[in-house]
């Protein structure tokens, strides 16, 4: 029965190394004499990565784990001799209690500085707590921070919170592009020509030409005055050019036309002369 049981406790491989051992006392030589005496290379290889190992991005429960597998490693290499007399000065356990306080400090060494708070209580503590107990502590702080951590509203809540953000922002540059757009059409003022606002005399369309495209919102209204105004402008620029004319003349011009006007006078004269001789030669 107790050699099943060893067997059934070691690993595939050791298992089938010893498997036809006579007795349990011969399987156990076996095994001492093969495993019993130290691995100086694999104790330092424990040693330096009890040095090295810290919590970094894993859990406090993880981490605890991984540290407390390379302690249990470390104490199955290592073979302390058990105190059987009577001790009244307590020196065992005053050195089993200094062991203990060593892990711990390596456990604290290697958390996180966000539990700096939790790791300064527990150093206060005299005496110093056990390796479980301050495990305790240190999880406590965990969950407390990950519920101070975690959103006091739910989905549905967040969806609803983050829609009506998005609408008002979404109704705020509205109104504020409405604001730009009526501010730029006030500062551009009221044209000096044609007295129409929302734009200057430099884009006036009466001046410069409209463009192909152009609509009238007022078409009939606009069409009369625009032929009423090149009315007035063809008129005028008759009368210029008639005033221009008569400047233009010269004296031997004007004598010219003396003189034409003078023989028409006297072509009506003449003219006239017989009819006034047969009207008395008649009566």
């Amino acid at each position: 029965m107790v050699l099943s049981w060893l067997l059934n406790s070691l690993s595939k491989e050791i298992a089938e190394s010893v498997l036809y051992s006579q007795s349990a006392k011969d399987l156990w030589s076996d095994l001492e004499d093969r495993f019993g005496q130290a691995n100086g290379a694999k104790l330092f290889q424990l040693q330096k990565e009890l040095s090295s190992v810290v919590q970094g991005n894993s859990s406090v429960s993880t981490y605890f784990t991984k540290i407390k597998s390379l302690w249990d490693e470390l104490d199955a290499l290592n073979t302390f001799s058990v105190c059987v007399c009577e001790c009244e000065c307590g020196a065992k356990v005053k050195s089993l209690k200094a062991h203990q306080d060593e892990r711990l400090l390596q456990f604290l060494m290697g958390l996180n500085d966000i539990f700096i708070g939790v790791r300064s209580n527990i150093l206060l503590s005299s005496p110093l707590p056990s390796i479980g107990q301050a495990y305790s502590f240190v999880i406590q702080d965990e969950k407390q921070r990950e519920i101070h951590a975690t959103p006091a509203y739910s989905g549905e809540s967040a969806s609803f919170i983050a829609t009506n953000q998005q609408g008002s922002f979404r109704k705020f540059n509205e109104n504020r592009m409405q604001k730009t757009s009526f501010e730029s059409k006030k500062y551009l003022g009221i044209c000096s020509y044609c007295k129409k606002p929302g734009h200057n005399i430099q884009k006036c369309y009466r001046i410069h030409g409209f463009p192909a495209d152009f609509k009238f919102i007022r078409e009939k209204r606009f069409q009369g005055s625009a032929q009423a105004n090149k009315a007035s402008f063809s008129n005028q620029e008759n009368e210029e050019g008639s005033a221009s004319g008569v400047q233009n003349l010269t004296k031997e011009n004007v004598a010219e036309l003396l003189q034409l006007l003078q023989q028409v006078r006297v072509g009506h004269s003449s003219a006239e002369t017989p009819d006034v001789a047969a009207n008395v030669s008649h009566a």
